[in-house]
């Protein structure tokens, strides 16, 4: 039952179980729980960005051991933490979800310089913190696009 439940959390409430592009729909998973995420008080947004993000290094370390994998591919709770950290500077409406989905997939499945690297660490970090890091660039991106606009 234990192991049931780590891979119905790990694999997005199963959304990582679709066939095609898994990652692409955890990432759309990320977006509600970002939503969420944003609608906490100042004070609480990350403090439970941090809880995601250490829930879902030990329950996606636990889902890898499970199957097997280092990083399987059915595996989206690292997509959603990914998500969420790339939209928590900014509102939930359209176009900064647009902007925040469409890098944060670039910079995911590209995975830049130390994006890369950040596989190699062990266990559920090595599942998650590439997509911390792509989360954080896609923010970074969206943000200095924001910064460059209210200069023009």
């Amino acid at each position: 039952m234990q192991n049931a439940i780590i891979i119905f959390l790990a694999t997005g409430l199963y959304v990582g179980r679709i066939p095609k592009a898994p990652g692409t729909f955890g990432t759309l998973l990320g977006i509600p729980v970002a939503c969420l995420l944003h609608g906490l008080p100042a004070a609480l947004l990350f403090p439970a960005l941090t809880i995601l993000i250490l829930a879902s290094v030990i329950i996606s370390g636990m889902a890898a051991t499970i199957l097997g994998d280092k990083d399987p591919p059915s595996v989206v709770l690292d997509e959603v933490a990914g998500m969420a950290v790339s939209m928590c500077w900014f509102p939930c409406n359209f176009i900064y979800v647009l902007a925040c989905f469409t890098l944060f997939r670039l910079f995911d499945i590209w995975k830049p310089g130390p994006v890369n690297s950040l596989q190699n660490l062990p266990g559920g970090w090595g599942v998650v913190m590439d997509d911390i890091l792509a989360g954080i660039m896609a923010g970074a991106v969206v943000q200095a696009g924001v910064m460059l606009s209210h200069a023009w």
